[in-house]
Parts: C-alpha cells; sequence; structure tokens
C-alpha cells in the first residue's frame, strides 16, 4: 500500500530534534500538529499542503498528536489543530485552531527572504554581484583584473 503523501509527518520526538537540528537558523519550520479524529485538522490539510507547495523555501511537516505525543507535549500542545512557526529551535510564532487566513499570514511574517534559506551568494537580478565582497576582496579583485 503506498501513500501519495509527499508532506512529511514526524514519527517521534527524536526525528523532531533532528530536524531542528539540521535546520538552518535563518529557515522557518511551520509544524502542523494533528489527529486523525480531528475535523477541523482534516479541513485544513488541504490548505496547509497548499502553502508548502506556494512557499518552498519553508519547510512545513505534521506530527500526529496521538503517534508523536511527546513532541505535542514538549511544546505544550493543548488544542487541535495547532501550528508552531519555528525558527532557529525556538517558537516565533502559534496559531491554534484551523484558522487559514491566520496561518497564512503567520507564514508570510516569518517566511524571511526566500534567498536566506539558500546560503551566501547575491540574489538573483541584484545589479553589481560584488555587492557581497568585502572592501578588501573588491580591491584584490581590482587588483586581479587589471594584471589580466
Amino acid at each position: 500500500q503506498k501513500k501519495k503523501q509527499k508532506m512529511r509527518v514526524i514519527q517521534n520526538h527524536q526525528e523532531f530534534q533532528k530536524l531542528l537540528s539540521s535546520t538552518d537558523k535563518n529557515q522557518l519550520i511551520v509544524v502542523d500538529f494533528f489527529a486523525t479524529w480531528c475535523g477541523p485538522c482534516v479541513s485544513i490539510a488541504p490548505v496547509y499542503e497548499k502553502l508548502a507547495t506556494q512557499f518552498p523555501h519553508v519547510i512545513f511537516v505534521k506530527v500526529d498528536s496521538d503517534e508523536n505525543s511527546e513532541t505535542a507535549q514538549a511544546y505544550g500542545v493543548r488544542g487541535l489543530p495547532t501550528f508552531l512557526f519555528i525558527k532557529d529551535k525556538a517558537v516565533v510564532h502559534q496559531v491554534v485552531g484551523a484558522n487559514s487566513q491566520a496561518l497564512l499570514a503567520g507564514v508570510n511574517q516569518y517566511q524571511g527572504d526566500k534567498w536566506s534559506s539558500v546560503g551566501e551568494g547575491s540574489a538573483l537580478g541584484s545589479g553589481s554581484q560584488d555587492e557581497h565582497l568585502s572592501d578588501r576582496e573588491k580591491r584584490l579583485k581590482a587588483l586581479e583584473a587589471r594584471m589580466g
């Protein structure tokens, strides 16, 4: 039996901790705490999955509160669904309930720059490619250009 669900479901607290420690500190992680028996959780799931495709630079994961109660308890999740917004291992925002507007607003507010999670370098179309160089690096580059 194949699951065609592409949304990552965090199986246990150890996997959750690993996700936090392996994620760049500027990158937003949105966690959907849900339960299969929770009506509002089921109704907002398609909205959450659509957000994941609209914001590919944000990490969207799900935690089944029954299967992975350790993570739910660690974050004090009391109502379902609860969406936690995490940056640099810290919760920066929370949405409780199936509120799609609040969910979108939270992603918009905390997503950061599309390019900040990519690493060093300059954004496409930013004009000069030398903007990120230090003054010393610029002088060396100019000297190299003169030397041929």
